[in-house]
């Protein structure tokens, strides 16, 4: 499961995912993996892009939750849509996957407390409480995927609910479930039973 979580979110990117297509061997088709593991791949126009700078935001600190039932790819792929999105901006994020081996890069108090938009793009019950007085934007795990740049813009704006917890630690929050309809809701129940 780990592998194709992997390879799902590498293939997100286009300059790595053209690179495997135009590989003429095997081995040339592996040696593109390893290095994208390796973090060592670099595209073709790389070095154009790398001239061109994100505009200055070093002040501005996004923080993201994602998680689908099964947290094999979607989970991934969502992380890696935000964080490129944001980069391109010249945004730091941190995201936290809520994938089939738990979370992990949990988000801190101290970081919710310092953050400027927050994002859950989740399709089952993540940890909501921590976000009690927060504007959050809340929705489906495929918005992460592709509708990140919009997320962000949202995010940024303040215009998101401010997120009250029920008492349960689940994303029904009074004015976040505003944005959340019935059908979501229950469709987040059931999955969230389904991955369990």
């Amino acid at each position: 499961l780990t592998i194709l979580s992997s390879l799902a979110t590498m293939i997100m990117d286009p300059d790595f995912k053209e690179a495997l297509i135009a590989a003429k061997t095997v081995e040339e088709f592996r040696s593109l993996i390893d290095a994208k593991e390796n973090g060592t791949f670099t595209a073709p126009n790389a070095a154009e892009e790398s001239t061109e700078s994100a505009p200055a935001a070093d002040h501005i600190q996004i923080l993201a939750v994602t998680a689908c039932p099964t947290g094999i790819a979607h989970t991934f792929m969502a992380a890696e849509s935000l964080e490129q999105h944001a980069k391109k901006r010249g945004i730091s994020i941190k995201v936290e996957t809520n994938g089939s081996a738990g979370a992990k890069n949990v988000l801190t108090p101290e970081e919710i407390a310092a953050a400027d938009g927050i994002i859950v793009a989740a399709d089952k019950n993540v940890a909501m409480s921590r976000f009690d007085g927060h504007r959050v934007v809340i929705t489906k795990v495929a918005d992460g995927i592709n509708k990140a740049d919009e997320l962000i813009d949202r995010a940024l704006a303040g215009s998101a609910p401010i997120y009250h917890a029920s008492g349960a630690d689940t994303a029904e929050g009074a004015d976040a479930s505003e944005e959340e309809s019935l059908g979501r809701q229950i469709y987040k129940h059931l999955m969230n039973g389904v991955s369990h």
